[in-house]
């Protein structure tokens, strides 16, 4: 990959945190006719496909395609080809187009109903394979918020830490070991969270602002995040405006 590919990647990268569901903010980046959106996306697929999964590409394009409006929806296919393709390289049977549904509005929105059903277990089948051989690295974890300092972990900001959030009561906290364990404790009870969509994973690239966290953990994880409400970086809420002297 170039350096100006690479540029392309963190500049996108950076948006990607506007929203808890990632297709979304790569379709908003398309859909407002950014001359280089569609281009860099394809950095970033590119780049996910040689380092992650079938499946994980497939969970990102699909993310996409359902956000772009229907006059990107052409060029986009294009790039992503083989997601409609009959089959793919290995010979297995591709994903195709749905058939028209003729049952009337019930029908549609049982064919929707089942569609979304099959998405979330791939997902949740593409989540389980990335994290197990994580889950093995990811040990011993301290049991408590003072144990992980006392243990040399170190708490991320809100910022850093919205993927790890339930949206319930106070915010959960995120700290992570410069030997890449990773654990995320319930902001109410204190105990550690275990839900697979936000617990703490193994880093294979602890320090959270390089290239190889986001490419070895950011990047894979995209591929299988769980679309959730967005919660603002700023548990505090907005800051007021004062009142101007007379």
């Amino acid at each position: 990959m170039t350096a100006d590919d690479a540029g392309s990647l963190h500049r996108l990268a950076r948006g990607l945190g506007k929203t808890s569901e990632p297709g979304v903010d790569i379709a908003h980046a398309i859909n407002s006719g950014e001359p280089k959106a569609l281009a860099e996306f394809q950095v970033i697929r590119e780049e996910l496909a040689r380092i992650g999964s079938k499946d994980q590409v497939r969970a990102l394009d699909k993310a996409v395609i359902n956000n772009v409006t229907e006059k990107q929806r052409g060029p986009f296919r294009e790039l992503v080809q083989n997601y409609t393709s009959e089959k793919d390289k290995d010979g297995r049977e591709g994903e195709k187009a749905p058939a028209p549904q003729h049952g009337g509005v019930r029908g549609r929105v049982e064919a929707r109903k089942r569609r979304r059903i099959e998405a979330e277990k791939e997902r949740q089948k593409t989540r389980d394979k990335d994290l197990a051989p994580r889950d093995a690295l990811n040990s011993p974890l301290p049991k408590s918020a003072r144990d992980a300092e006392r243990s040399g972990f170190l708490l991320q900001s809100p910022k850093t830490s919205v993927w790890h959030q339930d949206d319930k009561g106070k915010p959960e906290l995120k700290y992570i070991h410069p030997d890449g364990r990773e654990v995320v404790f319930d902001g109410d009870t204190g105990q550690i969270i275990t839900d697979p969509d936000i617990k703490g994973s193994y880093n294979y690239g602890p320090d959270p602002l390089s290239w190889d966290h986001f490419s070895k953990d950011i990047l894979p994880f995209l591929g299988y995040k769980k679309p959730t409400p967005f919660r603002s970086a700023n548990p505090t809420g907005p800051r007021k405006r004062s009142k101007p002297k007379k």
